[in-house]
């Protein structure tokens, strides 16, 4: 799971250029603004894949980017079964099945607290997020540190007319733009960022309907080596779910635990 979960921590550090403020080249503005328009129409319900090492993960959720919150459910590779997560803020909490009977108490849910983890892996998410969430918009929120734009074209996605867009995020020069009072901190923590992805630049791409708000987000990146594509769907927005922390009786902390195997990877 090392993998897995630096690969968490990453994208969740990232979505918090979300406050650093969109690049001035090429008019970045329309992608940049997405964020905004699409976290106010609600929540969505999504469709997602990451394609990595010859391998895809495909799962469906909801997010709403607004308050904070999110889910997802998909089947891992090589047979290793389901996987649920819920998304609380800089929580994650994960479901695996598979896993439950290896990990101390046997509990169905295991917890991670993105914040503790980042801190031991010098990452500071306070100073990258004053506007992000962990959750599935930490993607979306990405736009907003948007740079370098051009316009592909016309498409449509899911039935709905978009215009599709080409991006570069740099994620330096989003920390430049960090708050001045968080700037040095920004700027450390994505030094870390860097080092764990091994590059300072991610390429984006983002379809946006008439609204201005997103209906399919494909980013790619590397990590520890290996190049992962994430590609995300959004549609039925104003959608409505309860979400909620499983009990903490039903819940194992695995954040220290995780933070060791990550180091190891």
């Amino acid at each position: 799971m090392p993998r897995f979960i630096v690969t968490l921590i990453c994208l969740a550090a990232l979505g918090g250029l979300a406050g650093c403020g969109a690049s001035d080249t090429l008019n970045p503005d329309v992608v940049a603004q997405a964020a905004d328009k699409t976290a106010s129409a609600g929540g969505a319900k999504i469709a997602f894949t990451v394609d990595t090492a010859g391998q895809q993960v495909a799962g469906t959720g909801f997010m709403d980017a607004k308050d904070h919150k999110g889910r997802m459910s998909f089947q891992l590779p090589q047979g290793k079964g389901a996987m649920d997560m819920v998304f609380l803020n800089r929580v994650i909490y994960m479901r695996l099945p598979q896993l439950s009977g290896q990990l101390p108490g046997g509990k169905p849910w295991l917890k991670l607290d993105l914040d503790r983890f980042a801190r031991a892996r010098g990452i500071d998410l306070g100073a990258l997020q004053s506007t992000s969430t962990s959750d599935p918009s930490q993607e979306l929120d990405q736009l907003r540190g948007a740079g370098d734009v051009k316009r592909v074209g016309d498409e449509t996605v899911r039935g709905t007319s978009t215009t599709h867009y080409r991006a570069t995020i740099d994620l330096r020069k989003a920390a430049d733009r960090a708050p001045a009072a968080e700037r040095a901190a920004a700027r450390r923590s994505i030094d870390q960022i860097i080092k764990l992805t091994g590059t300072s630049t991610i390429p984006v791409e983002a379809w946006l309907d008439k609204q201005g708000r997103l209906r399919r987000m494909r980013m790619t990146m590397t990590m520890q080596g290996q190049s992962a594509t994430i590609s995300m769907d959004l549609f039925a927005f104003g959608t409505r779910e309860p979400l909620k922390a499983p009990p903490a009786a039903d819940t194992t902390d695995i954040t220290a635990l995780a933070g060791k195997q990550a180091a190891k990877g």
